[in-house]
């Protein structure tokens, strides 16, 4: 990457999930712990329709919250349901395993006890992205991995069965072993494949490109494409469409647009548009909306305040945009994650990007309620005296939400992965 570019680069990657360059080990492991979770199934959204009519008039309280992590710096970034009751977190660990960051899934059961956990790693550097549910009750993870010096990286996805146990893993390196690679989101499609989204600078028309994978239900390519211009380009998220396309969003160029693109089952470009002005704009997550359209969540560096603020866009099936709303609910708000509710409405989990300028604010963590038209229905702030971020949620069959992300306010280490449990009386 430039050094022009560094700062806004930055920015982008962090939002996004991007670990360009930044990703995981040269000797790949991956280690099963003592503690098992048992036969446990992780499942789909649950509980969106009592979620969406107890969340539309004001935001819920804190049920509990609970950190999980070291004396070194642990994250989440995914929260999924797992068995009756429970849920899968997966972060990063530099508290556990061989050394560098690994990959660190913990299990928890309704009240946030842990009942298990497992880590995926090497002796360098291994970083999870993101997490998925698949249709027969295991978890995909992917993400990137690099060596030591961060001179070369790759992306990797590793399949888990049911009880947790790895059925396959994978590493895609672009062709070039010797390149920049990595992996930041994938999605299950409907004959049991898989559809994967990041970047790479191997075969790039720029400094890297755009980076579409397609794999079969064992993981092995079925299609690559780069996908991008003269520049920086990178896909931050990806949703597998009935058609057996996909639609894939992040940011575009040096100067960072909000990107979104659609590809059709071989991987060839239908449309693609872009979004923002002059400064740094970047779309970091994707859901379906309604019967043919998608929200697009991130952050805008072109519009609100000094800082930015989150920036959240409906788009049709064609990526016109249908409304766009900016929320502020801090400085320098980010939006991390974006899911879809029963009634139309969207449930937004974000923190905050702190730049030079904005004086000495912490990260804080945020959640926002939107309706169906994206009127901004409550958001809630979580204070504390360090930094705070939240880069997943998901719906409860109580009403309420589950949200997970990272704390160095609570804790034992310099940050650990913090959850919290939402709910209404």
């Amino acid at each position: 990457m430039p050094n022009t570019r560094k700062r806004p680069v930055t920015v982008a990657l962090f939002a996004g999930g991007a670990v360009i360059g930044l990703a995981v080990a040269a000797v790949w492991g991956y280690r099963m712990m003592v503690d098992r979770p048992g036969h446990s199934t992780a499942q789909a959204d649950r509980g969106s329709i009592a979620a969406a009519e107890k969340s539309r008039d004001s935001p819920p309280a804190v049920v509990w919250e609970r950190t999980y992590g070291g004396a070194r710096i642990d994250a989440a970034r995914r929260i999924l349901p797992w068995g009756k009751d429970g849920f899968a977190i997966a972060g990063r660990t530099r508290s556990k395993g061989q050394g560098g960051d690994d990959v660190w899934l913990v299990f928890i059961d309704g009240e946030g006890k842990e009942t298990g956990e497992r880590l995926v790693g090497s002796p360098d550097f291994d970083w999870l992205t993101t997490m998925i549910a698949t249709r027969d009750g295991g978890l995909v993870l992917t993400g990137s991995r690099s060596d030591k010096e961060i001179t070369r990286s790759a992306g990797w996805v590793v399949r888990l069965d049911a009880k947790g146990d790895e059925l396959w893993r994978h590493d895609f390196d672009g062709g070039d072993p010797k390149g920049t690679s990595g992996l930041t989101s994938i999605d299950e499609t409907l004959d049991g494949g898989f559809i994967a989204a990041g970047s790479t600078t191997v075969k790039s028309a720029g400094q890297y490109d755009g980076w579409l994978l397609r794999l079969d239900k064992d993981g092995k390519v079925v299609w690559s494409r780069t996908v991008g211009g003269a520049e920086e380009d990178a896909l931050f998220s990806v949703t597998a469409l009935p058609d057996g396309g996909a639609i894939a969003t992040g940011a575009y160029g040096a100067d960072g647009q909000g990107w979104v693109l659609r590809v059709d089952a071989k991987g060839e470009t239908v449309w693609e548009k872009r979004f923002g002005g002059t400064g740094y704009d970047v779309f970091n997550a994707l859901t379906r909306h309604g019967q043919n359209g998608f929200v697009a969540a991130g952050t805008t560096r072109s519009k609100g305040p000094a800082g930015g603020a989150a920036w959240v866009m409906r788009l049709d099936d064609k990526g016109e945009p249908v409304w766009e709303r900016l929320l502020t609910p801090v400085k320098g708000a980010t939006a991390n994650s974006v899911l879809a509710l029963a009634d139309g409405g969207l449930l937004v989990t974000g923190g905050s990007i702190v730049e030079p300028g904005l004086g000495k604010e912490n990260e804080k963590a945020w959640i926002a309620r939107l309706g169906p038209d994206g009127a901004v229905l409550w958001t809630k702030i979580f204070e504390g005296t360090g930094d705070q971020n939240l880069y997943s949620g998901m719906a409860l069959p109580d009403g309420g939400f589950a949200v997970a992300g990272f704390s160095t306010s609570k804790g034992a280490g310099e940050g650990d992965i913090w959850v919290i449990r939402l709910g209404y009386k």
